[in-house]
């Protein structure tokens, strides 16, 4: 196609074609049916485009009235089918916090805003026309339904990507759709790459967010996050060289608290290259963490986990979103909510996973009570023990399992969006966790709490 000034000429085989023109935050013209014959030239006019109308929408907090970052997303309406003519996925701003402005084709749209969706709201849903050069002003009010930094649990997306290799998301529009998602820790792990961390760490200071530097060490056996490293370490190692037990030592190098096995029974996981005996160097039992990652198949991860927990191996959950792409993917589609009782700073962010002290969650929120995960109860016979805990889901909540060593120990059916349980504990050494599921089928899976039998003759 050769244009200039608006003027096009087009070379196309014999057949019948429906044409249309459009252009970058344009409507669509009609669709004009065209007959193309051998040696014959055809001229169509297309000056039916509207212009572009922009959109400028606040987003609050209904009952605080504080501004909210968010997510703003084309829920119906025209949804350009190529990016370079309209986006359909839009951001609240970094400084001006809970603003947004954008151009949208005219016509008539029902738009989408999610801030913390599915985990501490529901998405707001607002419909607008949009006109030709004219400005329409909007307000979300997304009603909050709970605070889990108030209680002193802060979650974070710790597997997320910036625009290093096939990442496409720039360190601005990650720490924002971060925010959007309702995380109060920013993160990235770069493939082999810390290339971001400066500017990442500088985006999240402008808003008080504590930053967590990471790196995703990408030998093809298995990926590691390693975290927190200091800013912008190197790596000595050679990836797709080098054995596991150089990579996880020069993890502790660049100073990482703990290393995660990422999607670890995916074809390329550690825990998969173990079992096909094809990661160079073999076993090493320093990792830390396994995560459930919510791109992939997970719960064979899961089941490895309490596998490890019953052998009395405090192997604990991470979790994360592995999003590259911020318009196309879901920063935040499941987190971990971790217990630092105050603002963490990265070490102790990392150091409250490395003790247990959270859970991942893809929207149900938990709030113990008497007890904390990774923690140990000290029990003695004929001594009763319970757990309690709040429960929570914008989804509206449906069971809590109360799973051990030997599987499923007690299962309740719930109903409404908060409930509190308890569960009485065995008295019996091992482990104990939740299960918690919404009328979404979106899941939480907790770190065990440690049970331990104690006799009267140890005293």
């Amino acid at each position: 196609m050769i244009g200039k000034h608006g003027e096009y000429n087009i070379d196309l085989p014999v057949g019948d074609y429906q044409v249309y023109a459009t252009g970058k935050g344009y409507s669509d013209s009609a669709k004009h049916d065209v007959n193309i014959k051998r040696n014959d030239s055809q001229t169509l006019s297309f000056s039916d485009l509207l212009a572009p109308g922009k959109v400028n929408i606040q987003v609050t907090d209904a009952q605080t009235t504080a501004a909210l970052d968010a997510k703003i997303q084309i829920e119906k309406g025209n949804k350009p089918l190529i990016e370079f003519f309209g986006a359909k996925t839009f951001f609240t701003e970094l400084d001006s916090v809970g603003q947004a402005q954008f151009t949208l084709a005219p016509g008539d749209y029902q738009l989408k805003v999610s801030a913390g969706a599915n985990f501490v709201a529901k998405p707001v849903f607002i419909d607008a026309t949009i006109v030709p050069n004219q400005t329409t002003n909007l307000v979300g009010a997304v009603t909050v339904s709970t605070y889990p930094t108030q209680h002193g649990w802060f979650a974070g997306d710790l597997h997320h990507h910036a625009d290093v290799l096939e990442g496409s998301t720039s360190p601005m529009f990650l720490v924002r759709s971060q925010l959007a998602a309702g995380l109060n820790v920013t993160f990235v792990s770069d493939h082999d790459s810390t290339k971001n961390h400066e500017a990442i760490k500088a985006l999240s200071d402008k808003r008080g967010v504590p930053f967590i530097p990471s790196i995703e060490i990408s030998p093809s056996w298995g990926h590691f996050n390693v975290f927190p490293i200091e800013m912008g370490a190197q790596l000595s190692v050679e990836p797709g060289v080098d054995d596991v037990h150089s990579i996880i030592q020069d993890a502790r190098r660049m100073g990482a608290t703990v290393v995660a096995s990422n999607h670890p029974y995916i074809p390329y996981g550690y825990l998969s290259s173990l079992e096909k005996n094809t990661a160079p160097g073999g076993f090493n039992p320093s990792i830390d963490l396994i995560e459930i990652n919510s791109e992939v198949d997970y719960m064979k991860a899961v089941e490895k986990a309490r596998q490890l927990w019953s052998e009395g191996l405090p192997y604990y959950y991470t979790a994360g979103s592995d999003t590259h792409d911020v318009w196309n993917e879901t920063s935040g589609h499941n987190r971990m909510f971790v217990y630092t009782a105050s603002k963490p700073d990265a070490k102790a962010f990392a150091q409250a996973m490395k003790n247990g002290h959270s859970y991942a969650s893809f929207g149900p929120v938990i709030y113990p009570k008497n007890v904390m995960f990774g923690d140990t109860l000290k029990l003695a016979v004929n001594q009763s023990q319970s757990i309690n805990f709040d429960l929570l889901s914008v989804n509206g909540l449906k069971l809590v399992q109360l799973i051990g060593n030997d599987g499923v120990i007690s299962e309740q059916t719930l109903s409404g969006d908060k409930v509190s349980v308890m569960f009485d504990v065995p008295q019996k050494s091992g482990w104990v966790s939740l299960v918690v599921e919404d009328a979404k089928s979106y899941k939480a899976f907790s770190n065990p709490i440690w049970l331990k039998m104690v006799d009267q003759t140890s005293f």
